[in-house]
C-alpha cells in the first residue's frame, strides 16, 4: 500500500536548509496546529521550530 500524502509530504521537507536551519526530522503538531520540524543549526545545536515560521524566515519557537 503506498504512503499517504501526509507521509510523502513529510519526506519532503526533510533535508532541506533555511538560512542555518536544516530540517532533520518531523517534532510534533502543536495545540493550534502548527506543525513543528526538528532542526540542526550550522553550529551543531538541535532545536524544535514551527514549520511555518521556516517558511517565512522568522524562526520563532514556540513549545505550546
Amino acid at each position: 500500500m503506498s504512503a499517504g500524502i501526509y507521509e510523502r509530504k513529510k519526506r519532503l521537507f526533510v533535508g532541506k536548509k533555511f538560512n542555518r536551519l536544516t530540517i532533520i526530522g518531523e517534532g510534533f503538531l502543536g495545540k493550534n496546529h502548527h506543525r513543528h520540524v526538528e532542526c540542526q543549526c550550522d553550529c551543531g545545536s538541535k532545536l524544535l521550530v514551527r514549520y511555518d515560521c521556516l517558511l517565512n524566515n522568522n524562526p520563532y519557537r514556540d513549545w505550546e
